[in-house]
Formats: C-alpha cells, structure tokens, sequence
C-alpha cells in the first residue's frame, strides 16, 4: 500500500509542477499584465487535475487494499486541498532563489538563511493570493470543508504508537 500511495504522490507532485509553470508565466506578466492572466488556462486547470485524479485513483487503491491506512488518508486529504487550491485558481510561482553563500547570501543552515528562504516563500504565496478573486473563494468554499474532513480523518486513522511521536526529518533541524 505504501508503494501506491507514493505513486500518488508522484501524480501529486506533478500536477504542483504543471501549476508552478502556469505561475511563473503568470507572475512574468509583470504588474501591468497581472489581472490579465489572474485566471488559470483551462488546459492548465485539465492537465493539473488529470494528474489529482490520477493521484486520487492510487489513493483509492492503497486504502482498497488496506483500509484505514493512515498514510493513505493523510494523502488523500492533502489532495482535498490541492483540489481547493486548483478551484480557487490559487498556483505559486517558484520563489526567488536565495543567493549562495559565496555570493553574499546568508550561510547555509543559519537562521538568517531560513528566515530569507521563508521571507522568499511567502512572497511568492502572497502575490499568488493576490490573484484569487471572490467567485473563486465562493467556488472553492466547499471543496475546503471536504478536505478539513478529510484530515480530520486522516488525524484519527493515525496508530496510537505514533501519536505524539516527532517525525524526524534526515538533515532538517
């Protein structure tokens, strides 16, 4: 089931892809064409959610094959949510690189370095936000209480062995 559930989020991954390039277009446009574009291109929003319905099927499969299993729930809701962000239109462009500790930026694994990788990461989702009207909103509303559902779920599914436990993440902090 894990096996599966990672191919889903392969399909996850590639629609975040699909909807990282339409961004950057987008965000390219600079000020002056901003609103022109604000709105996703439907081949852009039909590509993006082939690949979460993709992911969905898989997801589907692993809990088929094991029901309840946490991991496959979790990723089923953060694919609710993705589908919130591609209703409302919602696609974050790349953010700005931070530069290279040789070229003047902070060092690596300084909390000066975190806190520009931060800074950089929420510009980007700002200017994204930004973009999103209130028909969108209005659009994406329902889809949002179905993926709060869904971690709710997903929450509940998880083994008491590991409630409380720290993921640890090899080389984060």
């Amino acid at each position: 089931a894990l096996a599966v559930v990672q191919a889903g989020n392969v399909d996850l991954a590639r629609a975040h892809a699909v909807l990282a390039r339409a961004a950057k277009e987008r965000a390219g446009a600079g000020e002056g064409g901003r609103k022109a574009v604000a709105a996703l291109p439907a081949a852009v929003v039909a590509a993006a959610a082939r690949h979460l319905d993709a992911a969905a099927a898989r997801y589907a499969a692993a809990l088929a094959s094991r029901p309840g299993y946490h991991e496959a729930l979790a990723s089923q809701a953060n694919l609710a949510l993705e589908r919130v962000k591609l209703a409302s239109g919602l696609a974050v462009p790349p953010s700005e690189a931070v530069p290279a500790e040789a070229d003047g930026g902070p060092p690596e694994g300084s909390p000066a370095r975190e806190a520009a990788v931060t800074a950089a990461q929420n510009a980007a989702l700002h200017g994204a936000l930004g973009l999103i009207d209130g028909a969108a909103l209005k659009k994406a509303s329902p889809l949002l209480e179905q993926a709060w559902a869904a971690f709710k779920a997903a929450e509940a599914a998880v083994p008491e062995a590991e409630r409380g436990r720290k993921q640890v993440i090899p080389g984060g902090p």
